[in-house]
């Protein structure tokens, strides 16, 4: 039965569905040696670009270390302060589905002390 377009029953014909055409045909006159030779022809890319120069890293000066201390006083003090705001409330195990990162999370369970 025709449905509309050819009178043909509208299986096995239309773009790409005849026989004797696989994936494996080449353009006139090219063979799969000549696909070969060609793609040997070629020097091989590199394989990843090459980094830029990174700068040296110098050795850290006195002034450096003090204004390292200086941070992470300061980075301490916030954290013992009162206003640092922890959340203690537990999740509902029930609705949360567990996952492989939960084995290495960290959990802090209670305020810091001071």
């Amino acid at each position: 039965m025709s449905r509309g377009r050819g009178g043909t029953s509208g299986r096995g014909v239309g773009r790409g569905s005849g026989r004797g055409r696989g994936a494996n045909a080449l353009p006139a006159g090219l063979s799969f040696e000549d696909m070969i030779a060609a793609s040997q022809a070629r020097d091989p890319a590199p394989l990843y670009p090459r980094f830029p120069d990174l700068p040296v890293l110098a050795n850290v000066s006195d002034k450096e270390r003090q204004i390292c201390k200086y941070q992470m006083g300061f980075v301490e003090r916030l954290k013992k302060s009162p206003y640092y705001l922890v959340d203690t409330t537990k999740t509902n195990s029930i609705n949360q589905v567990p996952r492989y990162s939960d084995r290495y999370k960290v959990v802090s369970s209670k305020l810091p002390t001071g």
